[in-house]
């Protein structure tokens, strides 16, 4: 947290934070501060964690966006505050929708645990929200709750804009505090501080004209404009040199790095910034000199990709490096964990310049990904790869290089976790679509096989799972059960019945006919017996396998039972007591569904409906509202009532169905699309009970939603 070493002039601001934090509300709102580029918004954010953390009496997380790799993306983000504040039982949503629904839960939880702890506050610190990558829509803020928990307070910072606007929308809105520009006489105080560290000093009219500039009251200006003179030689025309610096921070920047591009290696410095700039999370030091050793250093516009450069050296001289380095030290930080040491701009409105001033056009940011992409092809560091080179391809339209990079093997075991997933899957939207990529990986994944002479089992089993689960996820089923079929049987070949390593497979197949269950309307559907009768041959060997292996109280065999309780439903009990004990609420919500949907004909009716109440309730406390889970169990829970109406026609079971299946729709539409095949089936439940009660105007409005084709009755 460097920018916390100093911090002058915000005594108001550090004051309504603590009061804030301090303060004593029962339904707190986030805290937002917001103010113009350069402002100290994340000055001001490192000194509050700083202190913060210094009082034993508040636990507290901060999260500074665009500091590190991954930083910027959502799901690493909240997946980070889920693992550092969650209690270690509960399990991280695999998705970044799930994660985005889990936030007011992970928060009540969070706070729970923190007073459990001995803690009088949780407080959570993000800073600049406006530099979060939209994906998922991450800067309309619908992950961050409007209240709060009443022990937990949270401290955000924004430009004005998309995240202060969606601030501003929420019921009720955050509270804002202002970054305003610094007053005269703190500007003074920052500059003679400054200064003085290197035993210089300005005389009254040079501090004046300095102090009056536009962009004076921002400590960034400052801080840049100090460094200026500090390096400026000529002590006679220092008042010239002041009068004469630009007072926009812009603008000052664009003449700082136009200096050092003239005094420490011309095109070199030139190509460095650039470099940085077009890279996706900064670059190595090790990567910065081999990619300068390439004679033009600037590429050509007219470039294209896979076009050899020709090379000086493997890299250049470590002196011309540290030329480069000198100029530039106080512009870059180090980007990462510790010691991984890559370089990106300290502040995000020097990459704005470098961008508007030597990337301007679109041929200008289209040569450096293509450098970037000719080198990262040939990038050793597979994790590397994996980070750069699909970013680059995609950047320069080169789809058929971003197919080829996806389908290696090594990059796509990086991609295919939890925190990059949604993005491997993004990319092979922009290829073609998920058919594709499902038979591209098929024929890849047995090219692998070849190559690398794999005829054991025990080598093909963990790749071809992942293969098949990642098909699997984008919802090409019947490739992902060929794929898991032929691992069990080969499996079932070498080792018999009960083999452990089927494990995963067998789980696998389950997941897979649950899912494609759902998009089924009427248990009559041949598609829907087809689920259940292969559900439940896989299930039964799956329990086979877990009850042989996994001890009777274990945590994973209760969330394994209760998977297969949809086909097996004599293990329903034995996950519930599993998983009531170990206290997994998350895994108990579907367990205690899925037993009120075998209830639903028991004679006393009372006792499916309690069991779909509690269910409900702990799906809307764990998940929200807007979740898979908490649609499912709203669907079951309407079922009770519709499969009631069938055996004796009373109507008025229709009219406690209904709303059941309106909430479903709901969620399902919000959360999958209109044209997703469970939103479809969804929607044909919801007219079939329209039609049902007469109400033929409602039905045939949702009907004219419906696709000309579709195969959910």
């Amino acid at each position: 947290m460097w920018r916390s070493q100093v911090l002058l002039g915000r005594d108001d601001i550090l004051k309504k934070v603590e009061e804030y934090i301090e303060g004593d509300n029962s339904n707190p709102t986030p805290l937002v501060l917001v103010g113009s580029p350069g402002a100290g918004k994340s000055a001001v954010v490192a000194f509050c964690a700083k202190d913060i953390t210094s009082k034993s009496k508040y636990k507290t997380f901060y999260h500074f966006v665009g500091a590190t790799p991954g930083s910027t993306d959502l799901y690493q983000s909240l997946t980070r505050l889920w693992t550092d504040l969650m209690p270690c039982k509960e399990e991280i949503p695999s998705e970044l929708d799930e994660m985005v629904r889990s936030v007011q839960t992970m928060f009540v939880q969070a706070s729970e645990l923190a007073a459990l702890e001995g803690y009088d506050r949780l407080v959570v610190l993000f800073d600049a929200l406006n530099q979060m990558d939209d994906e998922g829509d991450a800067q309309s803020l619908r992950w961050l709750p409007s209240c709060l928990p009443g022990n937990m307070r949270v401290v955000v910072s924004t430009l004005d804009g998309k995240c202060r606007e969606s601030l501003k929308q929420k019921k009720p809105p955050a509270r804002e505090v202002f970054v305003n520009p610094l007053d005269v006489s703190i500007r003074k105080q920052i500059v003679t501080q400054i200064l003085a560290e290197y035993s210089k000093a300005l005389d009254l009219e040079q501090m004046r004209t300095l102090v009056l500039k536009e962009d004076a009251g921002r400590p960034l200006w400052l801080s840049v404009a100090c460094e200026e003179l500090r390096v400026f030689g000529s002590f006679d025309q220092l008042t010239q040199k002041i009068t004469h610096l630009p007072g926009e921070l812009i603008g000052l920047l664009d003449m700082v790095l136009a200096r050092i591009i003239s005094s420490y290696g011309g095109d070199l410095v030139k190509a460095t910034l650039c470099l940085i700039e077009a890279s996706r999370f900064g670059l190595l030091e090790t990567e910065l000199v081999e990619l300068l050793a390439v004679d033009p250093v600037i590429p050509p516009v007219s470039g294209s990709k896979g076009e050899r450069h020709r090379k000086t050296e493997d890299k250049i001289p470590m002196a011309m490096w540290a030329l480069i380095f000198l100029g530039l030290k106080q512009y870059l930080r180090s980007s990462g964990n510790s010691g991984e040491g890559r370089l990106d701009f300290y502040h995000r409105t020097i990459s704005k310049v470098v961008h508007n001033v030597y990337m301007g056009n679109e041929a200008d940011t289209l040569k450096w990904h293509t450098r970037l992409a000719d080198y990262f092809e040939h990038c050793a560091d597979v994790e590397r790869k994996a980070e750069e080179l699909p970013h680059h391809c995609e950047a320069i339209g080169d789809l058929e290089g971003l197919k080829t990079c996806l389908l290696d093997m090594k990059v796509f075991k990086i991609l295919y976790q939890e925190s990059t997933k949604l993005q491997l899957m993004k990319y092979w939207q922009v290829i073609g679509g998920y058919e594709v990529a499902a038979e591209a990986y098929v024929n890849a994944l047995a090219s692998y096989k070849q190559e690398n002479n794999m005829v054991d089992i025990d080598e093909i089993e963990p790749v071809q799972v992942r293969v098949a689960w990642f098909i699997l996820d984008i919802g090409q089923y019947d490739l992902a059960q060929s794929l898991l079929e032929e691992v069990l049987e080969q499996l079932r070949q070498k080792y018999g019945e009960k083999c452990k390593l089927m494990s995963g497979c067998l789980v696998a197949l389950v997941t897979l006919f649950y899912r494609q269950a759902l998009k089924f309307v009427y248990g009559s559907n041949t598609g829907y017996k087809h689920c259940l009768l292969m559900g439940k041959k896989y299930a039964e060997q799956c329990i086979k396998i877990y009850k042989t292996y996994w001890p009777e109280s274990d945590l994973e065999l209760g969330r394994t039972l209760g998977l297969c309780g949809y086909f097996c439903s004599k293990v329903l009990t034995e996950a519930k007591t599993i998983l009531e004990k170990a206290g997994d609420k998350r895994a108990l919500s579907h367990v205690l569904y899925i037993i009120g949907e075998k209830q639903q004909y028991n004679p006393d009716m009372n006792i499916p409906i309690e069991l779909f109440k509690q269910s409900l309730e702990l799906c809307v406390s764990q998940f929200g509202r807007y979740h898979l889970q908490t649609a499912r169990c709203y669907q079951l829970y309407g079922q009770l009532y519709w499969n009631t109406f069938a055996c004796d026609q009373n109507i008025d079971w229709m009219g406690k169905c209904l709303p059941l299946y309106e909430n479903e729709l709901e969620i399902i539409e919000e959360l999958l699309g209109s044209s997703h095949p469970t939103t479809v089936r969804s929607r044909e439940d919801v007219i079939i009970i329209l039609q049902t009660m007469d109400r033929h105007d409602e039905a045939n409005v949702l009907a004219r939603q419906q696709p000309a084709q579709h195969d959910a009755l």
